[in-house]
């Protein structure tokens, strides 16, 4: 597909402020395949928006015309969102990469949630999923995690709320343009109040991007890392859950990026290490994988979990343990994980050099046993 070639394409949207209604006919002829396809597109400015509303229809399979089409946006740099038959453009030069769930539909646009509980407070979850070639190998544990942390908080999820959330995710993969992308799911508790809320039934908001194909130079020449200086993790009960107060994981990040790293490490009170600004950590030593216990106030990450169980099934020794520096500065191998980039091995620790030897291994056999949605 990445050999489609359009032709005519320049001569149609500049017309677009004399012209109220126009039909305009696309040729799209795919070299690789020599396949023949035309597009009729029907273009209708809206007066009162900076918007065009386009309506196609196809002799070909819907996809390849969803496809073309996409291509064809990218062509004229404008911005678009689809869902199959229907495509709205505005001329702002960007390509719409991101569409968002709310109050039962999917939306172009950031829906606008004014001063909630989840602002105001941090009073919520979210969760991040990843999605590759249409399929969402982790979304079981993704949604176990989600509601269990919805308990500990004290968050009455919608009715059907497993339910509703599988219909979102089923309808998000048949969308051509978000096979490999990220969604994401923040819940948040409804109503007013102070910090005593008036109600804990909880209100939800999704949003999928589109995600590159390219993949993380990272994850194939390493990552180099250092420890967090500015804040300390607590482990408590709640240290354990993705909640919407993140303000350790921003401070952390901001310190990471005003010196350069890839990744820092953060410390509890202890002094021992947790966990990365966005990932779990793990080291190796002598084949044998250590990592540390929740109860250390690491998140339970749910790449976490998958990594632990794979690598048992596997035949390696897994131990949950506090790590020191000096662990870190001794072990043979160091990776980190999360749930977008699923294992990022490191390269460097200050003058310490890693290999990626059971990393590698472990990133092959990662969804091997994953039931995929």
């Amino acid at each position: 597909m990445q050999f489609l070639r359009f032709c005519c394409l320049q001569s149609c949207f500049h017309q677009l402020e004399s012209y109220a209604f126009m039909v305009y006919r696309f040729c799209v002829f795919q070299e690789f395949y020599g396949l023949y396809y035309t597009l009729f597109i029907h273009i209708e400015k809206q007066s009162k928006e900076e918007t065009t509303l386009i309506t196609m229809h196809t002799f070909g399979e819907r996809f390849m015309a969803h496809f073309s089409l996409s291509l064809l946006c990218r062509s004229l740099s404008l911005h678009f969102s689809s869902n199959y038959g229907d495509f709205c453009l505005s001329r702002k030069g960007i390509m719409a990469e991101e569409i968002y769930f709310w109050e039962g539909e999917w939306q172009a646009n950031e829906p606008r949630l004014g001063l909630n509980r989840a602002f105001r407070f941090g009073d919520g979850l979210f969760e991040t999923i990843r999605i590759t070639e249409g399929k969402a190998p982790l979304w079981t544990q993704h949604l176990e995690r989600l509601k269990q942390s919805a308990l500990i908080l004290k968050l009455d999820l919608p009715k059907n709320f497993t339910t509703t959330l599988n219909n979102i995710l089923f309808d998000l993969l048949e969308k051509p343009a978000f096979r490999s992308s990220i969604f994401r799911i923040w819940i948040f508790r409804s109503g007013k109040g102070k910090y005593t809320p008036e109600t804990n039934s909880a209100s939800f908001v999704c949003k999928a991007e589109t995600l590159p194909a390219q993949k993380n130079d990272n994850t194939q020449h390493g990552l180099i890392i250092d420890l967090c200086e500015t804040v300390t993790l607590t482990a408590d009960t709640l240290s354990n859950l993705k909640s919407l107060n993140s303000l350790i994981y921003v401070m952390a990040a901001i310190e990471k990026s005003e010196k350069g790293f890839d990744e820092l490490l953060l410390r509890n009170q202890k002094g021992e290490l947790v966990e990365g600004t966005s990932t779990n950590l793990f080291i190796v030593k002598k084949k044998a994988i250590y990592t540390p216990p929740l109860s250390s106030g690491a998140l339970d990450g749910v790449m976490r979990k998958q990594i632990i169980q794979v690598a048992k099934r596997l035949g390696f020794s897994v131990s949950e343990e506090s790590i020191s520096q000096e662990a870190l500065e001794s072990a043979d191998e160091v990776f980190l994980s999360n749930a977008v980039s699923g294992i990022q091995w490191v390269k460097a620790f200050r003058k310490r050099r890693y290999l990626h030897q059971l990393s590698n291994v472990l990133s092959s056999k990662l969804y091997s046993s994953a039931p995929k949605v």
